[in-house]
């Protein structure tokens, strides 16, 4: 890999955007907290219609058969023989799936001897064709003109703890409206602008992908009797499925993936497209991320170490999602929204009880079994495992947590001596589009990199002086890297543009710049002699490779 140089002073007069080309493989993240995905392997090979996942189980759909298992890679538990399925969504351990055409809802129950689906009777149904989502209890169903909200039955292996002396009247009133319904109730139904192409909800909100994917619906289900929609935001580019967690809204289509951020229910940032992860179908489960594509199903995990809020709906009788994998100083929300339950870690109970002698990394505990609405926070600290259950519902009510332990330091910085090259050339004759490589394989522990940028007149007139900047391009992914809207070098004086491409640890510490002609480290106007770009705040020179 070549040293960054600084410029020749008599170079400075070309007219186009040439310069200095500084590289350190690198992680990076977007402005704010936002998360940022890096490839964690592939659970199914063949191509991949739908997904879903409650964390704990995995379903797709390759056009000619359902596969049901596990999250990991392997092989699946189940496949059941069944074409033309469109979409499909955990609840409470059941599947449900859809298909196309008119969208007959069909329910698979994967535990089963032999995980048959049966057809599922919903009055005023959509036209199709549909797609189907959840919001704890409640299955949402989109279509050509509308939005319709169903209150779901209990999962068939709910059973009431044996012999718990006094939880008797506070566990027949929860069961309200659900012990007599035998199906699935029709609570609501919403005008939708245009026909929808994906559904998926987080807490009282949901949001609905119309007009072939090009514009996001938001739908408040505070009050689920009483939905009410907002109107359309369009979006930057197409999107075939959405994934909503906490308060990022995953969008995925043909050119990428796009995370949003909301804020009360609304778009608030559009975020940045990484078009290094691209598919048809998308699920998000903490910082799991899975997309279906024609490669298969592929995991990527959130590799920021800003910490984030994740959520999960406590309904009956079930968590979702079921599991969630997190970071240290990530904080997990419980909101019970249908029933009497807590959330309590496992602590050594044996089975019959679901923790099954299990003990948490961490104890927490919600307080003793309530009513809706509530909501319970807890941040983890502790790297492990943390199963944990409700109290009341002991025999089938169970998550668990995963913490993984923190991303590492910078990547490795290549000081050039090994001989690797970057290189940019013009894919335009005016120089305004710019396609930037550098060898991603000296330095492989690389996630992400940004480029930062400034005008010769910016440049340091002396070794050690302080490098001025413009601008940057944040999260530019694996290379190449396509750089559209180059600015014009012929703005400044001096008629040149140079630029760095920098390493970063997915959250605020960048790392080396390199070092100029007397050997001294580059640095930026940030703090600590950073770039202060793309959320940066400090710089860690320590990490090299190449030496």
């Amino acid at each position: 890999m070549s040293r960054a140089r600084r410029p020749d002073r008599r170079r400075l007069r070309l007219p186009l955007a040439v310069g200095l080309l500084g590289l350190a493989c690198s992680v990076v993240a977007a402005a704010g907290n936002m998360p940022h995905y890096v490839p964690a392997g592939v659970t199914a090979g063949q191509p991949a219609v739908w997904l879903a996942t409650d964390g704990m189980r995995l379903a797709w759909a390759d056009g000619t058969a359902v596969h049901v298992g596990g999250t990991g890679p392997g092989v699946p538990a189940a496949v059941v023989a069944l074409s033309d399925t469109r979409d499909g969504v955990f609840a409470g351990g059941r599947l449900l799936v859809v298909g196309p055409g008119d969208g007959r809802v069909g329910v698979i129950e994967p535990g089963s001897a032999s995980p048959r689906p049966e057809s599922v009777d919903l009055e005023d149904l959509p036209d199709g064709p549909l797609a189907i989502g959840v919001m704890g209890d409640y299955l949402l169903v989109a279509g050509r003109d509308a939005l319709a909200v169903y209150l779901m039955p209990p999962p068939s292996d709910h059973r009431m703890p044996a012999g718990v002396a006094g939880l008797e009247h506070h566990h027949a009133p929860h069961h309200a409206g659900h012990a007599e319904q035998a199906g699935y109730r029709l609570v609501a139904r919403v005008p939708l602008p245009a026909p929808a192409t994906a559904v998926d909800a987080g807490i009282g909100t949901a949001f609905v992908l119309v007009a072939d994917g090009t514009s996001l619906v938001s739908v408040d289900l505070s009050d689920p009797s009483r939905p009410r929609a907002a109107a359309p935001v369009a979006l930057p580019e197409p999107a075939a499925d959405l994934a909503l967690n906490g308060a990022r809204l995953h969008l995925v289509g043909e050119q990428g993936l796009r995370v949003l951020r909301l804020i009360d229910g609304a778009v608030a940032d559009f975020g940045t497209l990484d078009a290094s992860v691209r598919g048809h179908a998308v699920e998000v489960t903490g910082r799991a991320l899975r997309v279906a594509g024609q490669g298969g199903v592929s995991t990527f995990l959130d590799s920021s170490p800003l910490a984030a809020i994740h959520d999960v709906n406590v309904g009956n009788f079930f968590f979702d999602p079921a599991d969630l994998s997190v970071a240290p100083g990530d904080t997990v929300r419980w909101t019970n929204t249908m029933g009497f339950h807590n959330v309590s870690s496992c602590s050594g109970q044996p089975a019959p009880n679901v923790c099954n002698g299990e003990v948490a990394a961490e104890p927490f505990r919600s307080g003793d079994p309530a009513f809706n609405p509530w909501t319970f926070e807890h941040t983890f600290t502790v790297v492990g495992v943390d199963p944990y259950h409700c109290e009341t519902h002991s025999l089938t009510m169970r998550g668990t947590i995963t913490v993984s332990a923190p991303a590492g330091p910078p990547p490795a910085v290549p000081d050039g001596s090994d001989g690797s090259a970057a290189s940019a050339r013009k894919l335009d004759a005016a120089g305004t589009t710019i396609e930037v490589d550098w060898d991603a394989v000296t330095c492989p522990d690389a996630r992400d990199h940004q480029l930062v940028w400034g005008f010769g007149s910016q440049l340091p007139d002396t070794p050690g002086g302080i490098y001025g900047l413009s601008g940057a391009e944040c999260a530019i992914g694996a290379p190449p890297y396509t750089w559209s809207l180059v600015p014009d070098p012929t703005s400044d004086p001096t008629r040149m543009l140079w630029w760095l491409l920098l390493a970063t640890d997915a959250g605020t510490t960048e790392g080396s710049w390199g070092t100029d002609s007397a050997g001294s480290e580059r640095n930026g106007p940030g703090a600590g002699g950073s770039s202060g770009q793309c959320g940066i705040t400090a710089k860690d020179v320590t990490n090299a490779c190449g030496l």
